[in-house]
Protein backbone atom coordinates (compact mmCIF):
# COMPACT_ATOMS: atom_id res chain seq x y z
CA UNK A 1 0.00 0.00 0.00
CA UNK A 2 2.94 2.50 0.90
CA UNK A 3 4.46 2.08 -2.58
CA UNK A 4 1.43 2.59 -4.23
CA UNK A 5 0.81 5.45 -2.47
CA UNK A 6 4.10 7.23 -2.96
CA UNK A 7 3.73 5.97 -7.11
CA UNK A 8 0.52 8.52 -7.31
CA UNK A 9 2.37 11.01 -5.38
CA UNK A 10 5.21 10.85 -7.28
CA UNK A 11 3.33 10.55 -10.59
CA UNK A 12 0.91 13.61 -9.11
CA UNK A 13 3.65 15.55 -8.41
CA UNK A 14 5.55 14.87 -11.83
CA UNK A 15 2.29 15.41 -13.60
CA UNK A 16 1.83 18.96 -11.67
CA UNK A 17 5.97 19.71 -12.27
CA UNK A 18 5.09 18.89 -15.93
CA UNK A 19 2.10 21.04 -16.17
CA UNK A 20 3.68 24.09 -14.61
CA UNK A 21 7.12 23.48 -16.85
CA UNK A 22 5.15 23.13 -19.91
CA UNK A 23 3.13 26.26 -19.23
CA UNK A 24 6.02 28.56 -18.14
CA UNK A 25 7.42 27.25 -21.31
CA UNK A 26 4.85 29.38 -22.92
CA UNK A 27 3.28 32.08 -20.56
CA UNK A 28 5.02 34.19 -17.99
CA UNK A 29 3.87 33.08 -14.74
CA UNK A 30 1.58 35.78 -14.14
CA UNK A 31 -0.06 34.66 -16.88
CA UNK A 32 -0.23 31.17 -16.66
CA UNK A 33 -0.84 31.58 -13.23
CA UNK A 34 -4.03 33.91 -14.43
CA UNK A 35 -5.26 31.36 -17.80
CA UNK A 36 -5.06 28.62 -14.76
CA UNK A 37 -7.04 30.13 -12.50
CA UNK A 38 -9.57 31.29 -14.86
CA UNK A 39 -10.36 28.03 -16.48
CA UNK A 40 -11.38 26.44 -13.06
CA UNK A 41 -13.43 29.83 -12.28
CA UNK A 42 -14.94 29.28 -15.31
CA UNK A 43 -16.21 25.61 -14.72
CA UNK A 44 -17.07 26.19 -11.21
CA UNK A 45 -19.27 29.31 -11.99
CA UNK A 46 -20.97 26.49 -14.77
CA UNK A 47 -21.11 24.38 -12.06
CA UNK A 48 -23.23 26.65 -9.34
CA UNK A 49 -25.09 27.85 -12.09
CA UNK A 50 -26.41 24.63 -13.16
CA UNK A 51 -27.11 23.72 -9.59
CA UNK A 52 -29.23 27.53 -9.11
CA UNK A 53 -31.46 26.38 -12.13
CA UNK A 54 -32.12 23.24 -10.54
CA UNK A 55 -32.55 24.48 -7.21
CA UNK A 56 -30.46 21.34 -6.20
CA UNK A 57 -28.93 23.66 -3.00
CA UNK A 58 -29.94 25.95 -0.94
CA UNK A 59 -30.65 29.48 -2.36
CA UNK A 60 -28.36 31.58 0.19
CA UNK A 61 -25.31 29.19 0.05
CA UNK A 62 -25.43 29.40 -4.14
CA UNK A 63 -25.87 33.06 -4.22
CA UNK A 64 -22.76 33.31 -1.98
CA UNK A 65 -20.76 31.05 -4.33
CA UNK A 66 -22.09 32.76 -7.88
CA UNK A 67 -20.84 36.14 -6.08
CA UNK A 68 -17.56 35.01 -4.99
CA UNK A 69 -16.95 33.66 -8.16
CA UNK A 70 -18.19 36.57 -10.38
CA UNK A 71 -16.51 38.95 -8.32
CA UNK A 72 -13.10 37.13 -8.64
CA UNK A 73 -13.67 36.88 -12.44
CA UNK A 74 -14.69 40.74 -12.71
CA UNK A 75 -11.15 41.31 -11.25
CA UNK A 76 -9.68 39.62 -15.00
CA UNK A 77 -10.62 43.70 -15.54
CA UNK A 78 -7.50 44.48 -13.61
CA UNK A 79 -5.14 41.90 -15.56
CA UNK A 80 -3.00 42.82 -18.40
CA UNK A 81 -1.30 40.10 -20.89
CA UNK A 82 2.44 40.25 -20.18
CA UNK A 83 4.78 42.33 -22.62
CA UNK A 84 7.36 39.99 -22.88
CA UNK A 85 4.57 37.60 -25.13
CA UNK A 86 4.33 38.66 -28.99
CA UNK A 87 1.83 41.03 -29.71
CA UNK A 88 -0.83 38.62 -31.16
CA UNK A 89 -0.81 36.82 -27.68
CA UNK A 90 -1.18 39.69 -26.23
CA UNK A 91 -4.13 40.22 -27.88
CA UNK A 92 -5.83 37.02 -27.54
CA UNK A 93 -4.92 37.01 -23.62
CA UNK A 94 -6.51 40.33 -23.06
CA UNK A 95 -9.25 39.20 -25.07
CA UNK A 96 -9.94 36.38 -22.73
CA UNK A 97 -9.06 38.18 -20.05
CA UNK A 98 -12.02 40.61 -21.00
CA UNK A 99 -14.58 37.87 -21.34
CA UNK A 100 -14.29 36.52 -18.42
CA UNK A 101 -14.05 40.21 -16.89
CA UNK A 102 -17.39 41.06 -18.68
CA UNK A 103 -19.19 37.84 -17.69
CA UNK A 104 -18.04 38.28 -14.02
CA UNK A 105 -19.22 41.93 -14.56
CA UNK A 106 -22.67 41.37 -15.47
CA UNK A 107 -23.53 38.16 -13.15
CA UNK A 108 -22.58 39.94 -9.87
CA UNK A 109 -25.31 41.81 -10.66
CA UNK A 110 -27.65 39.02 -11.42
CA UNK A 111 -26.57 36.81 -8.43
CA UNK A 112 -29.90 37.23 -6.42
CA UNK A 113 -32.04 36.17 -9.54
CA UNK A 114 -30.23 33.01 -10.84
CA UNK A 115 -31.72 30.77 -8.42
CA UNK A 116 -34.77 28.66 -10.26
CA UNK A 117 -34.22 31.15 -13.11
CA UNK A 118 -33.76 28.54 -16.25
CA UNK A 119 -33.64 31.13 -18.39
CA UNK A 120 -31.48 33.36 -17.05
CA UNK A 121 -29.26 30.73 -16.02
CA UNK A 122 -29.59 29.25 -19.87
CA UNK A 123 -28.11 32.91 -20.85
CA UNK A 124 -25.12 32.62 -18.72
CA UNK A 125 -23.88 29.20 -19.98
CA UNK A 126 -24.21 30.55 -23.37
CA UNK A 127 -22.06 33.35 -22.18
CA UNK A 128 -19.66 30.81 -20.50
CA UNK A 129 -19.63 28.93 -23.60
CA UNK A 130 -18.45 32.09 -25.91
CA UNK A 131 -15.98 32.66 -22.98
CA UNK A 132 -14.74 29.43 -23.98
CA UNK A 133 -13.85 29.86 -27.66
CA UNK A 134 -11.69 32.49 -26.30
CA UNK A 135 -10.04 30.00 -24.49
CA UNK A 136 -9.81 27.66 -27.01
CA UNK A 137 -8.08 30.35 -28.83
CA UNK A 138 -5.77 30.97 -26.10
CA UNK A 139 -5.10 27.44 -25.23
CA UNK A 140 -4.62 27.09 -28.78
CA UNK A 141 -1.87 29.94 -29.21
CA UNK A 142 0.16 29.61 -26.21
CA UNK A 143 -0.29 25.13 -26.62
CA UNK A 144 -1.85 24.61 -23.53
CA UNK A 145 -2.74 21.11 -22.33
CA UNK A 146 -6.11 21.39 -21.53
CA UNK A 147 -6.61 17.77 -20.63
CA UNK A 148 -3.66 18.43 -17.78
CA UNK A 149 -6.63 20.42 -15.83
CA UNK A 150 -9.00 17.69 -16.27
CA UNK A 151 -7.01 15.66 -14.76
CA UNK A 152 -6.26 18.02 -11.90
CA UNK A 153 -10.00 18.41 -11.05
Amino acid sequence: MFWLMSFVTVALAGGMSYLSYYQSMNLTTGDSDSVVKGYYLLRDFEEQLTIARDKSDDEEKLQKNIRYLATSMASYGTKKASEVNSEEGQITLNRYYNSIKQLGMNASTQTKNLFGNQELVDSFLADIKKVQVYEKETFGYYKVNESAFKEEK
